[in-house]
């Protein structure tokens, strides 16, 4: 069978994205029930079968709020949980997020979103160097939450310090867009991008990287798969203007 412009129909498995803040018109951080929906079914419509919805930094009560609308999405099977994108990241790699929105590891707003969240919320993105990082980590240990790390200016040493606090406190880890948000390459400063390249490698951690040809130049791309092949999540990390 054809499509209409008489090239076959290609089949493939459904698309997974981990890393996406909206669509259609519609943030997930800040629309309601109906906005967030329709920013779901845009993706959907387009292939993506499982979908985290991610917010961004902001102040306690918004977060807490917005977990629950997004907890209604999961509920309904519109997203596959939610992803926490702050705001316990550095203000030096904060990227689009406001700064005066970023805090201190706190694990007393994170136990109330998690709680907000209904049992929905299924990673969260922190900076290594963050306060409060023990205990974060057995929040998330105790909640099952996933532990992305990113938005971040820490050293290799931070780094490696955070990845084997998460081992042994049985916490899965992923890189957020793995090289933005966070120092580049350098040949005697690796720093975090590096620390967390070479994790990937060692299969230690899942990588994701935001292989748009914007946000990363293709030969980046590149040199992270031909690293990590097995350990690379490409995602959207889109907004509602996608």
């Amino acid at each position: 069978e054809l499509d209409q412009y008489g090239r076959p129909h290609t089949f493939l498995p459904g698309l997974v994205d981990l890393h996406n803040h909206g669509g259609g018109g519609h943030s997930f951080p800040t629309s309601d029930v109906d906005g967030c929906g329709i920013a779901a079914q845009h993706h959907r419509s387009r292939g993506t079968t499982t979908l985290l919805a991610s917010l961004v930094s902001a102040e306690g009560p918004a977060l807490v709020r917005q977990a629950g609308v997004l907890s209604q999405l999961a509920e309904e099977e519109m997203v596959s949980g939610i992803h926490l994108e702050g705001p316990f990241l550095s203000s030096r790699r904060r990227g689009a997020h406001d700064p005066a929105a970023l805090v201190p590891g706190d694990p007393e707003l994170l136990l109330r979103i998690i709680e907000a969240a209904r049992g929905h919320l299924r990673s969260i993105t922190i900076a290594p160097e963050t306060d409060n990082l023990q205990k974060l980590l057995q929040v998330c240990s105790d909640h099952r939450v996933v532990v992305s790390l990113g938005h971040s200016d820490a050293s290799v040493a931070e780094t490696e310090e955070a990845l084997e606090a998460a081992s042994a406190a049985g916490v899965a880890v992923t890189a957020t867009h793995l090289f933005n948000a966070m120092p580049a390459l350098d040949h005697r400063d690796p720093g975090i991008a590096g620390a967390l390249l070479r994790a990937a490698a060692e299969g230690r951690l899942v990588a994701e990287l935001v292989a748009d040809g914007v946000h990363l130049d293709d030969v980046m791309v590149a040199i992270a798969l031909s690293a990590a092949p097995a350990q690379i999540a490409f995602v959207s990390d889109a907004m509602a203007a996608a």
